[in-house]
């Protein structure tokens, strides 16, 4: 099952012949019905029957994908993060071809915060560094042939991009927010021009980390103050954008 609830086939068959768990979006077509003995052993040895070595259905590589991945890895200074080792972990699916199981492997940035790698049979990769959130924590596709630009942001400080409102002229030097719950307060504070528009903001953890809602007062998009929900146990939160 989708949860690992069951153990064996049997068990499966069995719930299904209950007819699953009665709740309101059940289909219809679902319902209890009988089995003999002899038909629920021939359903299950069917089941079986299905079994494999290679999961049905796996995709193929297609002549679109990188078979090397080229990355930049980059400081919130904007300065490359050199010798920076980090793990590449294939996430996704599997594709044909691919063993059952491939572990993550370690990579070292040069100099100029390149590295370059060879892309796993998988849909995706995910890269991670002790410390760091490296690119919002989000995994990157094998369709990605170019050399990618990537930031990595420590954890021991909570990091924001923020898009400028189109009616604001001037770009606040701080942005403080108050979480909805424990009345804490959060200062942003400017850092660094990303450029069309965007802006890299820097604020101290608070005590209580987590995920929290935080309302932004002196944030002046065009609906005024704002209600956030935000990540602050460190890294990249999701951006406040004041052009909406």
């Amino acid at each position: 099952m989708h949860d690992g609830e069951f153990e064996t086939l049997e068990e499966v068959v069995d719930y299904y012949v209950k007819g699953g768990t009665n709740n309101g979006g059940l289909d219809r077509k679902i319902h209890a019905f009988e089995l003999t003995k002899k038909e629920r052993a021939d359903l299950v040895a069917f089941l079986k029957s299905l079994t494999g070595t290679e999961r049905a259905g796996l995709g193929k590589p297609t002549k679109y994908r990188a078979k090397e991945m080229r990355v930049k890895l980059v400081g919130v200074d904007g300065k490359p993060m050199k010798n920076l080792t980090f793990k590449v972990s294939p996430y996704g699916d599997r594709l044909e071809g691919a063993s059952r199981k491939i572990e993550p492997f370690a990579v070292t940035t040069g100099a100029t915060g390149y590295a370059k790698f060879e892309m796993p049979l998988y849909t995706h990769v995910l890269l991670t560094a002790p410390g760091y959130e490296i690119g919002y924590d989000r995994p990157i596709p094998d369709t990605v042939t170019r050399p990618i630009r990537l930031l990595a942001a420590p954890r021991k400080k909570i990091h924001m991009e923020v898009f400028r409102s189109p009616r604001g002229k001037n770009v606040p030097t701080t942005i403080t927010g108050t979480t909805r719950v424990g009345n804490q307060s959060i200062t942003f504070k400017r850092v660094r021009t990303l450029g069309g528009g965007r802006y890299l903001y820097v604020a101290k953890k608070p005590q209580k980390t987590e995920e929290m809602e935080v309302f932004f007062r002196d944030a002046q998009g065009p609906r005024g103050a704002q209600l956030r929900r935000i990540d602050t146990t460190g890294g990249m939160t999701e951006p406040l954008d004041l052009r909406e």
